[in-house]
C-alpha cells in the first residue's frame, strides 16, 4: 500500500487501532477505513464500488478512485495485465509534448499547401483515395496561403486529439504577369486529429463559426 500511495507522491499514515490510512497530498487528505465503503476526501464522503481490504496480511485500496482523487491517470493494460500509473505532472508534460508535436503537423500540412507539395499535404491528413485525388486537382488549379493565426489543444486521448485554430487563408491569382493576393479569409475551426504509426494526421476541420472577410491592403505583400 505504501509503495502505491507513494507513487502518487502522497504521504501515508496508518491507525493500527482504526484500520484506517490517510493520504496527504499537498493540500488534499484522503481517508479510507478497512471494510468500509465510504471514502473521505477533504471532509467530503464519497461511495466506494469495493472498501479497502486485509488480504494476507496486505492493504488492497481501490486504486482508480485513489489514483483520480489524486489526479492521476489510472489504466488497467489487458495485453499485459499491468497497470498503469500517469501523475498530474506527467500528464501536463506529456499534454504539452503532444500539444507540440500537432501544432507543428498542422504547420506542416498548411505549408504544404503554398508550396503544392502535395506527397507532405497528404502524409499530415488521413484521406480516401477520392480525396486523395480531389486533393491533386486542387493544388494544380489553385494556389492558396494557408496561416494558422491561433491554436488552442482542446484534448488528448490516446491516438486521437482535439485542437481549435483560427485559419487564414490567402487566395493568390496571377493576371498579366502580376501575382497578387485576391483574397483574405479567416475562419474559426475545431481540427480532428488522429496519431497514425506516431505522426499526427488531420482527419476533419470543423467550422465554428462564419468565414470573415478581411481587408486587404497590400494585395502584392504576400
Amino acid at each position: 500500500m505504501r509503495a502505491i500511495f507513494e507513487t502518487f507522491d502522497a504521504d501515508i499514515k496508518w491507525d493500527e487501532k482504526k484500520k484506517q490510512v490517510t493520504a496527504t497530498k499537498e493540500n488534499k487528505i484522503i481517508v479510507l477505513t478497512i471494510n468500509l465503503k465510504i471514502a473521505i476526501i477533504d471532509g467530503k464522503e464519497f461511495t466506494l464500488t469495493t472498501p479497502p481490504q486485509l488480504i494476507n496480511g496486505k492493504t488492497m485500496i481501490p486504486l482508480r478512485f485513489v489514483g483520480e482523487a489524486l489526479d492521476s491517470d489510472v489504466q488497467w493494460l489487458a495485453d499485459t495485465k499491468t497497470v498503469e500509473i500517469k501523475s498530474s505532472d506527467f500528464l501536463a508534460n506529456e499534454l504539452e509534448v503532444e500539444g507540440t508535436a500537432i501544432k507543428e503537423a498542422l504547420t506542416k500540412r498548411f505549408n504544404a499547401i503554398y508550396a503544392k507539395d502535395l506527397e507532405t499535404y497528404n502524409y499530415y491528413s488521413v484521406n480516401t483515395d477520392k480525396q486523395i485525388k480531389e486533393n491533386e486537382e486542387w493544388f494544380k488549379n489553385y494556389t492558396y496561403i494557408y496561416v494558422m493565426d491561433t491554436y488552442k489543444l482542446l484534448s488528448v486521448e490516446g491516438n486521437n486529439a482535439n485542437a481549435e485554430i483560427d485559419l487564414i487563408v490567402k487566395q493568390v491569382e496571377t493576371q498579366q504577369g502580376v501575382t497578387f493576393v485576391s483574397s483574405i479569409i479567416k475562419t474559426n475551426f475545431k481540427v480532428t486529429l488522429t496519431k497514425v504509426d506516431s505522426i499526427w494526421k488531420a482527419v476533419r476541420f470543423d467550422a465554428l463559426g462564419p468565414m470573415q472577410q478581411l481587408p486587404n491592403p497590400n494585395p502584392e505583400d504576400f
